[in-house]
């Protein structure tokens, strides 16, 4: 018995791969030019996301490259079948590639998610750490910070 892999595996392997990474990487950059606009089919399809125009293009903006890399990664391992010796080596591989390629896709997700949370204003608050942090006005009257001496 033979460990080596079969033209077919390293033929279907290649196929599903290269469609698998060329979807990705056209879900990773169109969104980016704006190709891409809040559609029913493609995208990442979260609650958040799908609420406006904005949180879409921001949600993919940041996403984007997790996205287009992913897409990237499958496409270099697409064709490992027919330059690797043993079935076993393909097979780890292939499953490292797809297991790092979620991963990337779940950053990417998590990262846009973030991207829309809300920020507080820490300019009206005076939480900022720059020149003027913490002066502001006080619940009581007076000014915070300014004139202590």
């Amino acid at each position: 018995m033979t460990d080596a892999v079969t033209t077919g595996t390293a033929i279907t392997t290649a196929l599903a791969l290269t469609v698998a990474g060329v979807l990705l990487l056209a879900l990773g950059l169109l969104p980016q030019r704006g190709k891409l606009s809040r559609n029913a089919f493609l995208g990442i399809r979260t609650v958040r996301a799908l609420e406006s125009d904005e949180t879409w293009r921001t949600m993919h903006r940041v996403a984007g490259p997790w996205v287009t890399a992913g897409g990237v990664l499958l496409l270099l391992v697409a064709f490992s079948g027919f330059y690797l010796d043993s079935e076993p080596a393909f097979t780890v591989t292939v499953l490292t590639a797809t297991g790092a390629c979620v991963a990337l896709l779940f950053t990417g997700a998590w990262r846009g998610s973030r991207a829309l949370r809300p920020r507080p204003v820490e300019a009206a608050t005076g939480g900022g750490r720059g020149p003027g942090a913490g002066v502001g006005p006080r619940p009581g009257g007076g000014v915070s910070g300014a004139g202590r001496g």
